[in-house]
């Protein structure tokens, strides 16, 4: 903002989910109250607001801009591992994982199957010892390189993304771009379309374990949407032209 009011030079932000919601779900409240007038007034001063969820167009100056990944990198391969249920995101309240934890031990089969979550953060020992307490195998992998991170999305029976709140999630996107069974909680911005690209709903973990072929489907499914609305080549393209318009 300092450079667009000193030197005259545009600002173009991004606005990808409700920061003040975010804070409050982590139980910081005062946080919460400074977000949201920081977030109002850095709005009103843009000259252009990139927006990730197509609900948030209502605000002045915003045109959709999602996140994107490169389909060539993550692409499908390698062997399933039945029961492998992967998540991967911050070790965060607002990434809702006790929820994650409890539809697992309330799987027909939750004596097989191997939780696991790659990422890191204030919950690991809470999240640790509740798994212990449910009877669930978990494991909690520390954040890996993209290259490793494809071969885990591959060889996965299930990707599941049970946060509450949500931006335009990038592990969900390499993961639907490697074709995996996907399902996600219900929250505003929910890329997932459900019953076509994955499924909506933490209860319903068994219909993709259960049901390979119906993951399979979903998965491919998920891969086209992501060739064709999330490609990382072409939205780079768009963000290019749409900050030379800023210029002009």
């Amino acid at each position: 903002m300092l450079a667009k009011f000193i030197f005259g030079k545009p600002l173009v932000v991004t606005y990808g989910y409700d920061y003040s919601h975010f804070a409050q779900i982590e139980g910081r409240p005062v946080l919460a109250l400074l977000l949201k007038l920081v977030v109002r007034l850095v709005l009103a001063a843009a000259d252009r607001v990139f927006v990730t969820d197509p609900k948030n167009l209502y605000l002045k100056r915003s045109v959709y801009l999602p996140n994107g990944v490169d389909p060539d990198k993550f692409k499908p391969g390698g062997k399933c591992r039945p029961n492998l249920v992967l998540s991967v995101g911050r070790l965060a309240l607002q990434k809702n994982y006790r929820s994650l934890i409890r539809a697992v031990s309330r799987s027909v089969l939750a004596s097989k199957i191997k939780l696991t979550i790659i990422g890191e953060g204030s919950q690991r020992h809470k999240l640790l010892k509740s798994a212990k307490k449910l009877r669930v195998n978990l494991s909690i992998i520390k954040p890996l390189p993209h290259q490793e991170l494809v071969s885990w999305y591959q060889k996965s029976a299930v990707f599941v993304l049970p946060s509450k709140i949500e931006g335009n999630p990038k592990a969900l996107l390499e993961a639907m771009s490697c074709g995996c069974a996907c399902l996600t909680a219900g929250f505003t911005g929910n890329v997932i379309d459900d019953q076509k690209t994955g499924l909506v709903g933490l209860e319903k973990l068994d219909q993709l374990l259960l049901n390979p072929k119906l993951g399979q489907n979903l998965g491919r499914q998920a891969r086209e949407a992501v060739i064709n609305r999330y490609n990382i080549k072409s939205l780079i393209n768009q963000e290019i032209e749409l900050l030379k318009q800023c210029i002009k």
